[in-house]
């Protein structure tokens, strides 16, 4: 019976709280409920960490998807990239590349197209479909998050590098 009024009490204050599209509460109450959570893991030192959006951003070549991919690669191994701290194992993670062909990612990652860089399983690149079928009756947009939601839930990933993501908007 306790367990009950606990229950309807903790219900009766989340109601209180719902303000629509916002959640609202004091101060005090959201590191109440931020101690039980655990605490998030670096993933590329204090830059990024697990369960966060971090956006990389700078002007055109200077190295932005070149320092993804190898983000993507130290997390996929469960290795640091020197001067760079992680405190997770390794882990699946989504490069949804949105710039580069099959051949330029091979072209970039292989020496003269022999020698090829070899990759951890847990490294899944993901590029557009040329040959999808997109319905009359959906957009370009909603299948394309459709596409991203299906690839995140068959895969379990729970890191995804999205490169470029001005390719995403509509």
């Amino acid at each position: 019976m306790e367990t009950i009024v606990k229950e309807v009490k903790q219900q009766s204050e989340q109601d209180k709280e719902s303000k629509g599209l916002f959640t609202v509460k004091t101060a005090s109450r959201w590191i109440e409920q931020a101690k039980i959570r655990p605490n998030p893991r670096m993933l590329f030192s204090e830059f990024w960490f697990e369960g966060e959006l971090c956006i990389l951003f700078a002007d055109t070549n200077l190295g932005k998807s070149i320092l993804a991919v190898q983000i993507a690669n130290s997390i996929s191994k469960g290795k640091h990239i020197p001067g760079f701290k992680m405190e997770t194992p390794k882990q699946t993670i989504l490069y949804f590349d949105f710039e580069l062909s099959d051949k330029q990612f091979e072209n970039r990652y292989s020496i003269k197209f022999a020698q090829h860089y070899v990759w951890d399983s847990n490294f899944i690149r993901v590029e557009i479909n040329p040959d999808a079928v997109i319905t009359d009756d959906q957009s370009f947009e909603i299948f394309l998050y459709q596409s991203l939601e299906q690839s995140i839930q068959e895969t379990g990933a729970k890191i995804l590098i999205i490169d470029n993501l001005t390719y995403l908007k509509n």
